[in-house]
């Protein structure tokens, strides 16, 4: 009995849906109104930064599923733009989301694929952009094929959640995106491969942890010192110590990392 509910545990654990994280998203809500969550299929069970305790490892999977959470989704957000100087401001490539009328704070950055024939919107407006989540774009989160999907005095909005549909706010999701950004943490998986990368500056060796169901690398983990020989006869259940890093090479990122159990 005790072996079949190991199995079942890992099974969860390993369910794979196509993505990097190896985990399949069933959280997606559904909307009446613009910014009202009204149900979901499955509610998923965020993980914090308060629930971590740094000497009990996650597994590399559900950290990148947890963490990594945002990336290349498709999302809805409300904010006020940025204005430069004036009242108002220009559209034609892109603009900036920030907290308030007028603040100098840019919280998401978004890229239009196609110009909006709304080329100027005054300061004291709400913009609601959709788009899909490209990473960080120096401290704002980076938004390209954005597209305006409606300007008001007002819009409503829900708190940020990747696995629920809804109009996000421009500060929410900024603070979400980013509240992972130098926390400390411990992975466990099993060993992928190491790639070193030298400039006139300094070299980088990376370890990649990966999920052994169907190959797909989960955790990138940054190395001052090459800890390769030491994973190399049993690659199972590597644990590594690292810091959170917002930038990523498609998957979760750990910067400053130890190799614990080698």
């Amino acid at each position: 009995m005790k072996k079949i509910t190991q199995l079942l545990i890992l099974s969860v654990i390993i369910v794979s849906c196509g993505s990097k994280s190896g985990r399949k998203d069933t959280g997606t809500g559904t909307t009446d109104s613009i910014g009202t969550e009204t149900s979901t299929e499955k509610k998923i069970t965020r993980l914090e930064p308060s629930d971590i305790d740094v000497n009990k490892p996650i597994d590399a999977i559900e950290a990148n599923f947890q963490i990594y959470c945002w990336e290349e989704k498709k999302i809805d957000v409300a904010g006020y733009g940025f204005v430069f100087y004036g009242d108002s401001l220009e559209t034609k490539t892109g603009l900036n989301l920030t907290d308030s009328a007028g603040s100098s704070k840019k919280l998401v950055d978004c890229r239009f694929e196609t110009p909006p024939s709304l080329l100027k919107i005054a300061k004291t407006d709400m913009i609601h952009i959709r788009g899909k989540v490209r990473g960080d774009f120096f401290g704002a989160v980076s938004l390209d094929s954005c597209e305006i999907i409606s300007v008001a005095k007002s819009i409503p909005s829900q708190s940020a959640n990747p696995f629920v549909k809804g109009v996000i706010s421009a500060t929410s999701l900024s603070t979400d995106f980013y509240k992972w950004e130098g926390k400390e943490i411990s992975v466990i998986g099993d060993y992928s491969m190491t790639t070193t990368s030298t400039n006139k500056y300094d070299t980088t060796i990376r370890v990649d942890l990966k999920n052994s169901a169907n190959y797909d690398n989960v955790t990138a983990c940054n190395f001052k010192e090459d800890p390769t020989a030491k994973m190399k006869v049993n690659g199972k259940g590597v644990i590594i110590k690292g810091k959170v890093k917002t930038y990523s090479y498609g998957y979760l990122m750990l910067d400053d990392c130890i190799l614990l159990n080698r």
